[in-house]
């Protein structure tokens, strides 16, 4: 169930640490002061660990948290869906499919850690 759906939009709820459920990635969000956070989300193992995507602050006030970056040159959009235990990652410039059996896969579902 989407977060909009539980009624839990509050910035609060998106403050942890989330581990990719099909792939090498992780996540941490951090709030640094009311509608701020700092954003990690690079490669948490293999032969990638610890490649980094994204790390920068950002302002978010609910529903899907959109971050802009740069990746070989080129502007694009990770976004980040949160739901009751967990998150959704995706990116504009690529798909799960274009990560299919890299030990450097960040996209896809994330679960919760320390729920």
């Amino acid at each position: 169930m989407k977060t909009e759906a539980l009624g839990l939009a509050a910035p609060a709820f998106i403050e942890g640490e989330y581990h990719c459920d099909d792939c090498h990635g992780y996540l941490k969000i951090q709030k640094q002061r009311p509608g701020a956070y700092k954003v990690w989300l690079g490669v948490g193992g293999g032969s990638c660990g610890a490649e980094v995507l994204v790390d920068r602050s950002v302002r978010y006030s609910g529903g899907p948290l959109t971050i802009a970056h740069t990746l070989n040159g080129k502007r694009c959009t990770a976004t980040v869906d949160f739901f009751d235990d967990g998150a959704t990652v995706s990116d504009s410039r690529f798909a799960p499919d274009d990560e299919k059996s890299s030990t450097c896969a960040l996209l896809g579902p994330y679960s919760r850690q320390g729920k």
